[in-house]
């Protein structure tokens, strides 16, 4: 997809090579045709080679369930260029934890089901995803 921004250069430059000159023939009319089009290629294939986002994303799809009273222990993955570190909100429910390298520990003191809004940051930036983890009784 094209940006405003590129669509507003290939115009201003779609105008250069479609003025009228009287010194113009019809071969170097149909070149700057041609031309122009072989921009328009280069451009979308630039700007489709540019990542959508540069920030990381988490690239764990679920958690397996943790069990009332016994040890609990998983690892979120995400992309980025490493260090990518983790956040959560909450930080810890119901004994268990989101730490800062993308474990989530503890260990469960009752059953429920807990949602995260995981928040893993890179030096390119900080995005965001909900994960939840059911806890459930012995």
């Amino acid at each position: 997809m094209i940006t405003a921004e590129f669509q507003a250069a290939l115009d201003q430059i779609a105008a250069l090579f479609t003025q009228a000159s009287g010194s113009d023939s019809a071969d170097v009319a149909a070149a700057r045709a041609e031309d122009l089009a072989a921009l328009e290629a280069l451009i979308v294939t630039l700007e489709a080679s540019l990542p959508a986002s540069t920030a990381p994303q988490i690239t764990t799809t679920s958690l397996s369930d943790g069990v009332v009273g016994q040890a609990y222990s998983a690892t979120l993955t995400a992309t980025g260029a490493p260090p990518v570190t983790f956040a959560s909100v909450p930080v810890s429910d119901n004994g268990v934890m989101v730490n800062a390298d993308g474990t989530i520990t503890g260990t469960p003191a009752a059953a429920a089901t807990s949602t995260f809004v995981i928040t893993p940051t890179d030096a390119n930036g900080v995005a965001g995803a909900a994960v939840t983890l059911t806890l459930t009784a012995a």
